[in-house]
């Protein structure tokens, strides 16, 4: 267990777990629908999918004890351009998580 105050734990979830977290997780899944809409057999899809996400989260949180690849971050930076808003570190000021928190009571 970690001792945090109220307003860290607001950070925590919803924002960084739910709202970052579960939307990260829904375009990944979108974009796996995709390659199958594309063609790509379902389990092919998915497997590869699970597969890289297992290592590149381990690389990214400093637990595979290695680096990305050159041209791993040359696509993460290419995607990260187009997928993600400038500024969406603005979802962890307190009054947007305010507002995160009231809709998802108040939806």
């Amino acid at each position: 267990s970690h001792r945090v105050t109220l307003e860290q734990m607001a950070m925590l979830e919803p924002a960084m777990a739910e709202t970052i977290g579960a939307a990260a997780a829904l375009m990944l899944r979108a974009a796996m629908d995709e390659a199958i809409r594309s063609g790509v057999p379902e389990e092919a899809a998915k497997d590869f999918m699970l597969g890289h996400l297992n290592i590149l989260l381990a690389v990214a949180f400093g637990i595979a004890g290695n680096p990305m690849s050159d041209a791993c971050l040359i696509a993460a930076e290419y995607g990260e351009k187009r997928l993600f808003q400038e500024g969406w570190q603005r979802l962890f000021e307190p009054e947007d998580v305010r507002k995160q928190i009231n809709l998802m009571l108040h939806p």
